[in-house]
C-alpha cells in the first residue's frame, strides 16, 4: 500500500469513529428524555451486582439492570418510588408538601402540592370548635349568642394554616355575622348621641357600629335603648311607640312651643292652645270658663258660638191680680243676651193656666150665690239661674 493509500484509509477510520461519537451522543440524549417520563426505565449492562447502592426500584438479573422510577401525580408508598423523591398523599409529588392545609391529591392538581380552599378540610387536620358566648347577629336590640352545645368541623383557612374560632363561627348558626364585638356592628342612626354600639357591652360608641331598631336610640350613656309616654325627645326614633312631639295638655294634638315629649300616637292635629285639653280642633262642648287665656275659642276656629244658656229674658213683671189663682192677668220680661262665662239669673213670664177653679159670686137677689168658672188666663214670673257657655 502506498503513502497515499494509507492516508485516505487512515481518513476514514477518523471519519467512522466521529460519526459514532455522535451516535452515542444521540443515544445519550433520548435516553434522559426517556428517564424524564412518567415511568421511567433504564436498561444497562453491569457485571458486578455488589456495587450497586441498593435495589429499591432495581432489578438485577445476569447483569442486566433494571431502574424503574414514577412521575409526579403516580400513586406511590414512599419517596424512593418518586423521581423527584417526595411521596405525599399516596402521589408522587413536586414537593414534600408537609404544610398544614396543604394537599398533593387534590382534584385537578394530583402530582403537585396546593394549598386547601378556605372552608374544607380533606385530610382532618383542624380540631372541631364551638362558638360559645360568640355573637352571630341581632334577635331585635339584643345581640344573640352562638349555643355552647353545638360543635363544628374545624377547616382551613385558605392558607397553610387552620381558621381561628372567631372566623370559623362566622356564618354558622342562625346568621351570619362576625364573631366577637364586631359581629353586629351596623350603623347607628341616633345622630344626638353616640353613633356606633358595641355587640358586647351592647353600647353604642362609634360610627357605623350599630342602628338602634326602630323607636329605639342610643342614650347619653351609650345604650340602646326606648322612651314611654312622657319622657322628653328630640325625635320619634327615641319613643318605644315612635311618636315624639309637643303636647303640654295631653289632648293628641301637637303644641308648638315647649318640650317634646314621646307620645302614645300619632298628633291629630296642631293645637291652638296647649295649656288645656279641652281646646283642641273639632271640640263641640261649650264652657262657661274661658281656656286659659281669656279666650272661649275651644274649638280652634277663631269663631265664638254662644249656647242656649247666654240668652233669655229678665225683669218678669206681672199687672192684674188673679185672685183665683194667685198671679196675674198679664205678664211682661226684656230680652236679654249674657256674654260668655256670665252668671245671671232669666226671669220668664209663664202662662200656668187656671182651668178647674171657680168662685162665688153674688149674681143677682132671685138666683142669689152662683159658682161661676174663672178664665184660662194666669201668669207667673218663673226664675232660673244660668251661667252662659260658649266654644
Amino acid at each position: 500500500m502506498d503513502k497515499k493509500e494509507k492516508l485516505k484509509s487512515l481518513f476514514g477510520l477518523i471519519k467512522n469513529k466521529q460519526i459514532l461519537f455522535l451516535v452515542v451522543i444521540v443515544v445519550l440524549i433520548i435516553g434522559a428524555a426517556f428517564i424524564s417520563k412518567a415511568t421511567s426505565s433504564i436498561t444497562d449492562t453491569f457485571d458486578d451486582s455488589s456495587k450497586i447502592a441498593g435495589t429499591t426500584n432495581v432489578t438485577v438479573s445476569g447483569g442486566q439492570i433494571k431502574l424503574s422510577l414514577f412521575g409526579n401525580g403516580l400513586a406511590c408508598t414512599s419517596a424512593s418510588q418518586c423521581v423527584s423523591g417526595y411521596c405525599a398523599d399516596g402521589y408522587c409529588c413536586n414537593s414534600a408538601c408537609g404544610s398544614t392545609c396543604q394537599a398533593c391529591d387534590l382534584t385537578g392538581t394530583v402530582g403537585a402540592c396546593t394549598t386547601v380552599v378556605a372552608g374544607q378540610d380533606p385530610d382532618s387536620e383542624c380540631s372541631a370548635y364551638t362558638c360559645t358566648n360568640y355573637i352571630y347577629g341581632w334577635n331585635g336590640n339584643s345581640c344573640a349568642k352562638y349555643s355552647g352545645a353545638t360543635s363544628y368541623n374545624g377547616t382551613c383557612s385558605g392558607s397553610t394554616s387552620c381558621s381561628t374560632v372567631a372566623s370559623s363561627c362566622t356564618g354558622v348558626g342562625s346568621a351570619s355575622a362576625s364573631c366577637g364585638s364586631a359581629g353586629c356592628n351596623k350603623a347607628c342612626v341616633a345622630s344626638s348621641y353616640y353613633t356606633g354600639y358595641d355587640t358586647v357591652a351592647e353600647v353604642c360608641y362609634t360610627a357605623d357600629q350599630h342602628g338602634c331598631s326602630t323607636s329605639y336610640y342610643c342614650n347619653s350613656s351609650g345604650t340602646c335603648v326606648c322612651n314611654g309616654t312622657g319622657t322628653a325627645c328630640s325625635s320619634g326614633i327615641q319613643c318605644c311607640s315612635g311618636y315624639c312631639y309637643i303636647d303640654a295638655d295631653g289632648d293628641g294634638y301637637a303644641g308648638s312651643s315647649g318640650t317634646a315629649t314621646c307620645r302614645p300616637a300619632a298628633s291629630a292635629g296642631t293645637d291652638c292652645y296647649d295649656a288645656n285639653a279641652n281646646a283642641r280642633p273639632g271640640q263641640t262642648s261649650s264652657f262657661t270658663a274661658n281656656r286659659g287665656d281669656g279666650s272661649f275659642d275651644y274649638n280652634c276656629n277663631s269663631v265664638i258660638i254662644k249656647d242656649s244658656n247666654c240668652s233669655g229674658t229678665i225683669n218678669c213683671t206681672g199687672s192684674g191680680s188673679n185672685p183665683c189663682c194667685g198671679g196675674y192677668t198679664s205678664c211682661s220680661a226684656t230680652s236679654y243676651t249674657a256674654n260668655c262665662g256670665q252668671a245671671w239669673t232669666s226671669g220668664t213670664c209663664v202662662n200656668t193656666g187656671c182651668a178647674g177653679y171657680y168662685q162665688c159670686v153674688v149674681a143677682n137677689a132671685v138666683s142669689g150665690c152662683g159658682c161661676f168658672p174663672i178664665g184660662s188666663v194666669n201668669y207667673t214670673c218663673s226664675t232660673v239661674a244660668k251661667t252662659c257657655g260658649c266654644n
